[in-house]
């Protein structure tokens, strides 16, 4: 029987697998037809507003709904709380707190001045968005922790207007846990329809669900399709979160069944993510080849054949001559989620350019960041790590400049204005300068 995930050697790499790792599940280059299909939601939905997205979630997700079934009523939130297992609202509790920490402790303070020169003070003033649009994928599964992760730091950042969009399931109904979660991050502005028409919703506002200022959320590529199109209607976006990934670099002090284990973790989200093991020693690959297959036997379906796919189409485990190519094999495929185990585990961290997110050690799993830690879980995937940011408080701030000159400090610049202005043919620019000289506003210096 064929493995789950092929061993090679990184000087024997092809450049036609090369190619095959760098753009695994890639959700940066969208079809020309898939563009079409979402541009003409996207013209529905500003023509018929809510209808149009009844007829999309109708269409797509199988789900009839009647416009006034759009919006989550406060009795769905009430059921919700009082159906939801203890054991599952006490950890989805301390998976909102731990988020919550993690984004007061990176915000940045309100307002930060500096004088950069006597009588020039600068600085910049950081501001919640106004509004938001949260994506989350739901319908055939259920993913409260993909809510958290979006949402507390919006909560943190004081977006004050924070709406949510998820598909039904089959019977048309939201998933209790998410409701729960929102619940409990104070967001009652919950909306159940297709995912595509709801994103658009968001960007050009219908009777129920108004305009906002940025969409972020994770998806397929039809998802990121969406939200690129959607900048076209004058909305943010955070996107490129596409299909889970993982890398681990390790050298041969590593656990190779924790490694197998850390592979498979996140192999089992679907057939189009990706694990890739870059290692120096070639007994750990083969250990670790080895544990995969071991392991994959007590998985259960539909996981197993997710795993699976995922490993053998768009993974693998690479053997790297020494640590110093390892790196630079990490740095050029990028990914959402490295793992460094390894000896000098922070030295090697500190030069991965091209990940969304490091962790330091075996200990530092990926599942503990998805439920747990409190750091990002929502991070550009692909080629994009080397590009985007994760989402955190930051995604949901903007940035003021503001200056103040004295006199003097504006006596300072004079030169360099009245000289600049004068080569680019703004009068009016220059002569600002040279009303202020003129009545001893301006003072030399």
């Amino acid at each position: 029987m064929k493995q789950a995930i092929e061993i090679k050697y990184v000087a024997e790499v092809q450049i036609e697998d090369w190619q095959k790792l760098e753009r695994r599940g890639s959700v940066l280059e969208p079809s020309k037809e898939m563009l079409s299909n979402v541009a003409e939601i996207c013209r529905e939905i500003e023509e018929l507003g809510d209808v149009a997205l009844v007829r999309a979630t109708a269409v797509h997700d199988g789900v009839e709904l009647a416009e006034d079934q759009l919006r989550v009523a406060d009795e769905e939130f009430d059921r919700a709380r009082n159906s939801i297992d203890a054991g599952l609202l006490a950890s989805i509790r301390r998976a909102i707190e731990a988020q919550i920490a993690y984004n007061e402790h990176v915000k940045e303070a309100g307002f930060r001045s500096y004088e950069l020169a006597p009588g020039v003070i600068v600085g910049r003033r950081s501001l919640p968005l106004s509004s938001a649009g949260l994506y989350v994928p739901c319908g055939k599964a259920t993913y409260p922790s993909t809510l958290i992760t979006i949402a507390a730091p919006a909560v943190v950042a004081g977006v004050s207007d924070l709406k949510i969009v998820l598909p039904p399931r089959e019977d048309g109904s939201v998933d209790t846990a998410v409701l729960v979660a929102a619940d409990l991050l104070g967001i009652r502005s919950v909306f159940r329809g297709n995912g595509v028409a709801g994103i658009f919703a968001l960007a050009v506002g219908t009777n129920q669900i108004g305009k906002v200022k940025k969409i972020v959320g994770p998806g397929g590529p039809i998802i990121a399709a969406a939200q690129m199109y959607a900048i076209t209607k004058g909305v943010d976006t955070a996107l490129y979160f596409g299909p889970s990934e993982c890398m681990i670099v390790c050298d041969e002090t590593a656990d190779p069944d924790l490694l197998a284990a850390d592979l498979i973790n996140e192999a089992e989200h679907g057939e189009d993510s990706s694990a890739i093991l870059i290692t120096t020693s070639e007994e750990i690959a083969r250990q670790v080849q080895r544990a995969i297959e071991t392991q994959l036997r007590s998985l259960a379906e539909p996981r197993k054949r997710f795993a699976r796919a995922a490993l053998s189409k768009n993974s693998g485990i690479l053997i790297a001559e020494d640590m110093e190519t390892a790196i630079e094999v990490a740095n050029r495929l990028g990914n959402e989620h490295i793992q460094v185990a390894a000896k000098d585990a922070w030295e090697i961290a500190m030069q991965l350019n091209s990940a969304s997110e490091i962790l330091i050690g075996q200990n530092t799993t990926f599942s503990a960041i998805s439920y747990a830690i409190g750091v990002p879980a929502c991070l550009p995937t692909g080629q994009a790590t080397g590009i985007y940011s994760p989402v955190t408080v930051d995604t949901f701030m903007r940035r003021c400049a503001v200056a103040q000159l004295s006199a003097g400090g504006l006596g300072s610049i004079a030169e360099t204005i009245e000289t600049l202005a004068e080569h680019e043919g703004f009068d009016a620019h220059k002569r600002s300068i040279e009303i202020r000289r003129e009545q001893g506003v301006l003072e030399a210096v």
